[in-house]
């Protein structure tokens, strides 16, 4: 039997190599993403992103490339790319699209969440946005904006992958 504790830490299989987590490891940020968002980022997920061998993974599905990483890397990903503007002090999480998404980054729910400013003429993007909302830029700019975030009625339509069915029953 295998356990885990905290800190994380790193499990190699099939060689089984463990490997304690080093919390100095990763804290600057990666090429492709944005170093205010990264470090907010460090903040939920400490041990950062890691890039897999597509051809070691043994799955049911076929395996490839994120076109957006999950939550707030996936943020980072965009600010950097131009995609997203960070729109405030740290921890505010408010950003405005600048360009069209391929899709929302996945799983922006609870602390993960954020708040997105869509300007007229940009589309939705597909996906989930989770507890996250989007805003006009008019409702954006009010200082209450995290209230109007929150009462946002405003959801993009969810897309959901064929081989994904499955999670419909």
């Amino acid at each position: 039997m295998i356990g885990a504790e905290n800190p994380i830490g790193t499990l190699t299989l099939p060689a089984l190599t463990i490997a304690r987590f080093d919390a100095s490891v990763m804290r600057e940020a990666l090429p492709g993403f944005d170093p205010a968002v990264w470090q907010e980022a460090m903040r939920f997920a400490p041990g950062g992103v890691s890039q897999v061998n597509a051809g070691a993974v043994i799955a049911a599905e076929p395996v490839g490339d994120y076109a957006v990483l999950p939550n707030i890397f996936g943020l980072a990903q965009l600010v950097a790319s131009g995609h997203l503007t960070f729109e405030g002090p740290p921890h505010s999480r408010k950003f405005t699209l600048q360009k069209p998404l391929v899709r929302w980054p996945a799983e922006m729910n609870g602390a993960l969440s954020a708040a997105f400013v869509k300007p007229e003429g940009i589309p939705m993007p597909p996906g989930s946005l989770g507890h996250s909302c989007v805003v006009t830029p008019e409702q954006g700019a009010k200082p209450n904006w995290e209230r109007v975030c929150r009462e946002a009625v405003v959801r993009p339509v969810e897309t959901v992958r064929e081989s994904d069915d499955r999670l419909r029953r």
